[in-house]
Parts: structure tokens; sequence; C-alpha cells
């Protein structure tokens, strides 16, 4: 070779540099070149602007050093695998002067020069990752919004007559599996409800007929036995000729949709008819509900029933609450305005009883409970309450009270002991007489035990327990208390209740010493009457032998007697001076004593006559009788009284009588 040419070959490998260095720094890609040993030999100006680093810096650093993935080890495995399958193409990430990474595209090439040299050239994808992981996330959210959503997207090619496109949750819809590819068409009219293809097929031939968008709803009858509610949504797309080439679209499972409109359906009735059985409640309990809005100042809501209660008309809207509080009794006003101003200001619920005065002019008694709406920041906006009518109660409540005062009034004007007691022995109720007879009142009485209260009695009321706990009456007759040197007999009853399942028993006490004495008299009194038989018996047994005697005096007088003719006859045939004999009774008395015999026989029979009358039973008929006549008797009987003890004689009394027109009265 002269010099000439080895000038010319010198100047075509100079110039043949100058283009690589050229070409080189013009590359829209890094490039660096390093030995086997990974020492980076040469960069281009587009690596060191994509690593921060300068020529300088980079030429003294190892290819390690700007890896950021690989470790030392991987990179010389990749260098002799370069060398000996040739060039390869790979993806890794790099780290940058400042520390930050980036992702790049490494292609690379061994060259057999200088012992061996690889060739790379470096490619930043930073925005291509950025965009690949865009869409990825985009393809994932869409994917799981269809799958939130039971939306399908598909795409159909009339060329082809196939589907050329299927999402995943169109797959899922449909139960088809994405392993087996994309089903035909007539797989897929399978599916369609047999009772819905035509519809479908009509929607189909619309479409490319009028080369407009379709959509209807349908049902389709899967393998698995389900039937579900499908909405399918279709949309040509046209080529240059306005031609139909495919057709792009939606499914969305509408099942779920239907059976929450079912069930919104049904909850609307059920709605409903709760609304219905509210309103037919409240207007049977007289019940109104109500909601007013502070920052108004007015009623937002009243039920029918709390409108009829205040006598409102609906077809003028809602009250204000001025016509409202009119119609409150003016004495009840401020008890009412107390009650909300409550409820706002403390933030609780409130309870007031007023009345009102209707425009009918009829006056009711109502009760309302207020309850505080409140924000989130703890202000009262709302108050919700309800109105119930309590006038049949309040009438109620009044009569039960007039009937608790007449019980009452019944129970205190009985003159004897009532007592109250439950199952304890405890005191329950407690009446007047129990009150004289014992000078404790009622109020202190009320809940303490019986045996305290009345302790005379304790031992026999405890006696009696046994009997009230199974529930059987039991009483005691004439059981006799002797206090403080006096004997009185009481009866004692006691009478069980069972009532709401709580057991107790009223005790009634009566005070029988008088009952027990006039019993007590009677039977003297049958005792009398029996001895009044007796002496009855025994006058009867006196009066024979009296009526002798009296008529065997009578009989002398008559024998003695100058005017009888008998008697002198006789008197001449014994040779006697009837005369002499009457002067010899008259000189002895004899005549006087006669007389002394008959009087006493008299007033013999005329005591036994009396004890006779006194002792005879008789009707008690009232009839009319002279008090004269009664006086006299009661003086002939108390004029033999006479006692033997005390020698008292009712005859040395002398009694004045003076009966001047005394009247006739009627006597048992």
């Amino acid at each position: 070779m002269n010099v000439d040419e080895n000038v010319f070959f010198r100047e075509a490998l100079r110039e043949s540099e100058e283009r690589y260095r050229v070409t080189l720094q013009m590359a829209m890609d890094g490039f660096l070149r390093a030995d086997t040993q990974g020492r980076i030999l040469e960069v281009n100006e587009t690596y060191c602007r994509m690593s921060g680093y300068s020529e300088q810096e980079l030429v003294t650093m190892n290819i390690e050093d700007i890896e950021a993935v690989q470790s030392a080890e991987m990179i010389a495995a990749n260098i002799r695998r370069f060398a000996e399958l040739g060039p390869s193409r790979f993806e890794s990430v790099h780290r940058r002067k400042d520390g930050s990474l980036f992702d790049v595209e490494i292609s690379a090439q061994h060259q057999p020069i200088a012992n061996g040299q690889t060739v790379v050239f470096v490619r930043d994808i930073t925005e291509r990752k950025r965009t690949e992981e865009a869409l990825r996330k985009s393809e994932a959210y869409l994917a799981e919004a269809q799958r939130l959503s039971h939306t399908g997207s598909w795409a159909w090619d009339l060329a082809s007559d196939k589907y050329v496109y299927l999402s995943e949750e169109c797959f899922r819809i449909f139960e088809l599996d994405p392993q087996e590819g994309l089903p035909t068409r007539e797989a897929f009219a399978q599916l369609i409800h047999p009772e819905d293809y035509d519809k479908v097929h009509r929607e189909h031939e619309k479409l490319l007929r009028e080369k407009v968008d379709t959509s209807n709803d349908f049902r389709v009858a899967l393998p698995s036995g389900t039937v579900k509610h499908i909405q399918a949504i279709r949309h040509p797309v046209l080529n240059d000729a306005g031609d139909v080439v495919t057709i792009v679209g939606t499914v969305i499972d509408m099942t779920e949709r239907k059976r929450g409109e079912d069930r919104l359906r049904h909850t609307a009735e059920a709605l409903r008819r709760s609304e219905a059985y509210l309103a037919e409640a409240q207007r049977l309990s007289h019940t109104g509900s109500w909601a007013f809005d502070l920052a108004s100042g007015k009623f937002v809501y009243a039920s029918e029933e709390c409108l009829r209660m205040y006598e409102h008309d609906a077809q003028e809207g809602l009250p204000t609450r001025e016509a409202t509080f009119r119609l409150i009794h003016p004495e009840d006003r401020d008890n009412v305005q107390r009650g909300f101003k409550k409820s706002l200001g403390e933030k609780v619920d409130t309870l007031s009883d007023f009345r009102l005065v209707l425009p009918s002019g009829t006056v009711k008694h109502v009760q309302t409970i207020r309850h505080p709406v409140l924000n989130d920041a703890g202000d009262v906006v709302e108050l919700v309450g309800t109105t119930i009518d309590i006038t049949e109660r309040k009438r109620a409540e009044a009569e039960i009270n007039s009937l608790k005062n007449h019980l009452s009034n019944i129970i205190d004007s009985m003159p004897s002991i009532l007592v109250g007691m439950d199952n304890t022995r405890t005191v329950t109720l407690w009446n007047r007489q129990a009150e004289a007879f014992t000078g404790i009142p009622a109020g202190e009485a009320i809940g303490k035990p019986i045996a305290d209260l009345l302790p005379d009695f304790a031992p026999w009321i405890m006696t009696m327990g046994t009997d009230m706990d199974e529930h059987r009456p039991s009483s005691l007759e004439k059981l006799l208390i002797e206090k403080e040197g006096e004997r009185r007999f009481y009866d004692l009853m006691l009478y069980p209740l069972l009532m709401d399942a709580v057991g107790g028993a009223v005790l009634r006490i009566e005070d029988v010493t008088e009952r027990a004495r006039i019993q007590e008299l009677m039977v003297q009194t049958e005792k009398m009457m029996s001895i009044g038989g007796l002496a009855a018996g025994m006058a009867h047994e006196i009066n024979n032998p009296l009526g002798i005697i009296t008529q065997a005096a009578q009989n002398i007088e008559r024998r003695i007697s100058l005017e009888l003719h008998a008697n002198r006859k006789v008197s001449e045939e014994l040779g006697l001076n009837l005369e002499g004999i009457r002067t010899y009774f008259d000189k002895r008395q004899i005549s006087d004593a006669i007389a002394s015999i008959r009087t006493a026989s008299a007033r013999a029979a005329k005591i036994v006559s009396n004890m006779l009358q006194f002792s005879r039973r008789a009707d008690t008929t009232m009839e009319f009788t002279s008090l004269a006549q009664i006086v006299d008797h009661a003086l002939e009987l108390a004029a033999s009284d006479y006692d033997l003890k005390k020698k008292y004689d009712f005859r040395s009394i002398d009694i004045i009588k003076d009966f001047q027109d005394v009247p006739q009265v009627p006597i048992v």
C-alpha cells in the first residue's frame, strides 16, 4: 500500500468514525459500550441526559453503578450470555445521579474486539410504562366497574358473523368459560328465553335495517338453570360507504335490579299498607303526629288524625303555629309554652296536658309529647311529636275517681272495721271505723303489718291466714276480748281476694257485744216463759181450791142468813134459835172471818188471773188500748211484790192516779 492509499484509508476511517460519533450523539436512544468486566468505556449524550451524569463521570463507572435491578453477578452472567447467544433485548431499571429510577429497554450485543466488548442501546420507556400502567389500571377499573355494575361489553363482526370481543363480565353474565374462546352467535341465541327470542331478533333486524341504536330487555336461561333478566344496548359501526360492518354493545344483568324493583314495589306497597294501618291506628287511638321546623317556624307535617283532632281542613294545607296556639284554652297556654321552650332550651323530651277549645265549641283534653331533633352541631332544628286526645280518658278517670270516692264512702260508713291486706299480711285498706277503733290514721296504717296495728286480734288473724292462702273464707264468732276490765265480743270474717294474680284478703271485725247481750236476754226470756208456763199450771191448780174455799165461805154466809126460809125451817126442826146462832157468830166475829176468807180468796184469784194473763203467749199484733187500763193492771201486779231480804212491800207506797181524758193508743 503506497502513501496515497494509506492517506486515503486513514481519511476514510476518520470520516467513518466521525459519522459514527455524530450518529451516536444524535441518536434518540442512549448508548454505552462496556468491556467484559462491565466497565463503561463510552457513552453518548442521550444517555447522559437520561442519567444526569456527565460523560466524564460515566466512563469512570461500572454498569452495576447505574443498574437498579440486577446485581453484579447477574450483569456478568448477561455479558457472557450476549457473547454466547448473540443479541438480546430486555427491560430493566436504571438509577439516575439524583437517585431517582427510570424504566429502560436494553438492546445489547457482543463485539469480539479488544478482548470482547458489549454494545448497549438504552431506551427510556418510563412514559410507555406509565401509559401501559394507566391502560392496565383503566382496563382493571373498567373490568371492576363492569363486575360491580353487572355490565358486559361485546363486539360482533358482520363479515365473519362472529363475536370478535367479549369482556370478562360478559363471559360471567352468560356463564361462559373464557378458556373455550369466544362463543358463536348460535350459542348465544340458544340461551335466550324462548318467549323473548322474537323480541330480540326484531331489535337486531331493526338495527341492521335502520342503522340506529336499539335496546330491549329479555331473559336468558343459563345451563345452570338460572334465569337472568338482561338489558342489551346495541350500536352499529359503519364504514365509509355507510354500511354496517360491526355491532358493538353492552349487556346489563338486571336480575338483581328486577328483584330490587320487586322488593321496592313490595316495600312501597307494604309502606302504603303500613301508612294506612298507622292512620287507622291513630284514628282508633285518637293519636296524631306532627313535625315543626324551627328555621321556618312552620309545621312541615301533620297526620290526618292530628288535623281531625284540631278540626282543621286538610284541603287548606298545614295550620300555622299561631292558629293552633289560639285553640289552646287560655288557662293552659302558659303550661304549653313552658314545655315548648324547655324542649328547645334543654334539648329534652317534654309532655304537656292541656285543653283545646275548638271552633265547633267542643272542649277536648289532649296530651302532647315533644322530641327535639338535633343537627350535627347539636342545635335543635326540628320538633317532632304526638298529640293524643285524652278526653274520654279524662272522663273515665273522673268516673273512676267518683266510683272510688263512692266506694270509699261506703266502706267508711260501715259500722264494722274493714281492713285489707296482701299475702304478706301488710295493710292495704284501713276504713274510718278502723281509725276510730285504733286511733291510727289510714295514712299511717297502710303499708304496716296488721299484727302491729291490731295486736289484740293478731293471734286469731294469723290463725285464719292459712284459709286466706288457700283462698277460702273463714270466720270466728263471739271472740271475747277483755281490755281494761271491760268484756266485749267480736265476730271476725276473712274474705280472700284474687285480682291479677295478686292475692290478699279483706278482714271484717264487728263488735257484737250488744247482740250477745240481747241473745243472753232472749235466753233469759225463754227461761221466764218456761217459768210462766209452769206458773200457769200452778195457777190452774190453785184456782180449784180457791174456788172451793170461796164457794164454801159463801155457803156458810148463806146458811146463817135470816132471810132464807130453809135456814129457819131447819133450825126450828133442831130446836135452835137462828137469831141466837147469828148473834153468836157476830159475837165471835165468825161472820167477819168468813168475809175475810171471801176477800182473801177473791184477791188470790185476782193475782192468779193476772199471772196467767202475764205469762200467756200472745200474738204480736198492734191494737188500740187504754193506757189507764194498762197502768191499773201493772199496779195490781206490782201490789203483790214483796222482797223478803230487803223487807220491801209495794203496798206501802201511796200512788196517786189521774186518768182524765187519756186516749187509746196503738200498742203491740
